[in-house]
Formats: structure tokens, sequence, C-alpha cells
């Protein structure tokens, strides 16, 4: 199910002279990032909430955007009306799994000012050019599947380069997953020799990482970055 929506309205976003007809964004000047709100929409009586999703639904790996386009869907018919006003997320939207495709999705997106958020990006490298433009506009946007540290923060809580009010995610930090991975390697860490006849020497083939070579490991997956253009590999598209 969704959450509550009414818990994630706009009051911080642009003032209500320019705004369409069925909807009012009230600002209050007291709002603030971090108070667990980015305030209130008021949409009149008879008026659609306006949502968009934002999601790789096309080229190599459409399949999995298409999915979780199909997700809102359901959540949407299974969740109902929000406080009596039906939820419409319009026609589905691409974000080309890159930056490029993530800056043209948004722009497309903020030039509507009846839209007051999105579900979406699939990936992390559309979301580092999204976010700005969306949070610019006022909008709240509500990714599935993005991990990148650098939309949220590191593991000290130092905010990430490209983090923006409205932004949220519903999808782990890339960070927490190494230092999962890193802990394990260098408490569990085995040596797998997976030659013609390498398990005839099990002792050997078992024996435990050395120290050095597990803390070289952890090293290198602490210095993992997530560069702006960087397009998900393969194996991690997959994964979304």
């Amino acid at each position: 199910m969704l959450p509550d929506l009414g818990r994630y309205r706009n009051r911080c976003g642009v003032g209500g002279s320019g705004s369409p007809p069925g909807l009012r964004r009230r600002s209050d000047p007291g709002c603030r990032i971090g108070d667990g709100s980015l305030g209130t929409v008021e949409v009149e009586a008879g008026a659609a909430i306006q949502i968009r999703s934002v999601n790789n639904i096309s080229g190599d790996v459409a399949r999995l955007g298409v999915t979780k386009q199909r997700g809102v869907e359901l959540a949407l018919a299974d969740y109902g009306p929000v406080h009596g006003f039906a939820v419409s997320i319009g026609i589905g939207i691409s974000d080309g799994c890159s930056a490029d495709g993530g800056r043209r999705a948004a722009e497309s997106v903020a030039s509507d000012p009846e839209v007051i958020g999105v579900i979406g990006t699939s990936c992390s490298s559309a979301a580092t050019t999204a976010a700005p433009i969306l949070a610019g506009a006022g909008m709240v946007m509500i990714s599935p599947s993005n991990t990148s540290p650098a939309l949220t923060s590191d593991l000290a809580g130092i905010v990430g380069e490209h983090h923006h009010p409205g932004y949220y995610r519903t999808s782990h930090n890339d960070l927490y997953q190494g230092q999962a991975v890193a802990r394990f390697i260098r408490s569990r860490g085995r040596c797998a020799d997976d030659r013609p006849g390498g398990g005839e020497n099990r002792p050997e083939r078992d024996r435990p990482v050395p120290r050095a070579d597990r803390d070289h490991i952890l090293r290198r997956v602490r210095r993992l970055r997530y560069p702006e253009d960087h397009r998900d590999p393969p194996h991690r598209r997959q994964r979304h």
C-alpha cells in the first residue's frame, strides 16, 4: 500500500499565483528541511492529484522500468483515493537510465504546474540530474531503486553532492551494502580454487583469506564512487 500522501504534500513550493485551476500551493516561510514535511498542496474539489512515474521504460532494459510503473499503477488501484481525491499518474515517462534522460524527463514533468511529485527514477545516474530540477519546482521525488550515496549521504551522515530537498528513496544506500560485503569478506573470506582438480586439496582451498588481503579488499570497497555520468552496468541494471 502507499503511505498516506497527505504527509508528503508540498507547502514549501512556489506561491499560489502561478498555480493552475484546481491546485494551490501554500507557501510557509517557517517550513524547513529536516522537519519531516515539505508542507501542503491544496487540491480543489473535483480535481485529481497529479503525480508522474519516471522510470526506465525504454531501451534494452525497459522491462525493469515497466515493472516499476506497473507497481505504481497497482499501488494506486489498491490504495484508492487520497482523502476523497483521485490520483493520476498520466503517461509514463522514461528516464533513459542516464543523466541526459533524467534531465529531459524532469524538465518535462516540471513544465506541468499541476504535477506535485514523481515516483522515480529507476537509475541513480538519472536522479543526479532530475532531482535538482524537480526540487527547484517544489516537487517531491521518491525513487524505488536509486542506491547511490551521492543522492543522500555517506555512512557518517555527510550530505551527498547530489542530494536535494524533497528527494527520498525506498532502496538502500550502496555504502551499507559495500560495508556489509566488506565485513563478511573480512571475517568469513575463503580462497576458492575452481581449477580442474582444485577440489582434491580441500584444506588448502578452504584456508582463510590472509588478513592483509582482506584489508585490501575492504579498502577497495570503501573507495567506490558513483560518477554523475555513470551508466549503470548490466549486472546492476538487472538488479533494478
